[in-house]
């Protein structure tokens, strides 16, 4: 919570080999302690990858933007999402927090997936 951009995408890599395995293995805590830390991660990482988007942006260099997404996008945190949140029911934060990134990108810069 206290890293800001682009330090916060220093630590990507060593909370995707350190972190996520002692937070998100299966059985290792709570399952609503592990939805509630994967929640603020997501929102973290995506808030992260936001402020280095767009014309008034904080600037980023582009390998730690590469960083931030990793981090986003590690199948262990994909794995622990279809865990946590059964197929059927309301999208993860993995997801929701793509979803939000890839709609942000298509208005920022005039793309379409159509």
């Amino acid at each position: 919570e206290t890293l800001q951009p682009p330090q916060v995408a220093f630590w990507s890599p060593v909370a995707r080999r350190v972190a996520y395995p002692l937070t998100f293995a299966a059985g290792v805590r709570p399952e609503e302690e592990q939805r509630e830390a994967l929640r603020r991660l997501c929102a973290q990482l995506r808030g992260a990858i936001v402020e280095g988007t767009g014309d008034s942006s904080v600037y980023m260099p582009r390998g730690c933007m590469v960083e931030l997404a990793a981090a986003l996008s590690d199948p262990q945190l994909c794995e622990a999402e279809s865990r946590l949140w059964p197929p059927g029911g309301e999208l993860g934060p993995v997801t929701e927090a793509i979803l939000s990134l890839l709609s942000l990108g298509e208005v920022a810069v005039g793309v379409s997936r159509a």
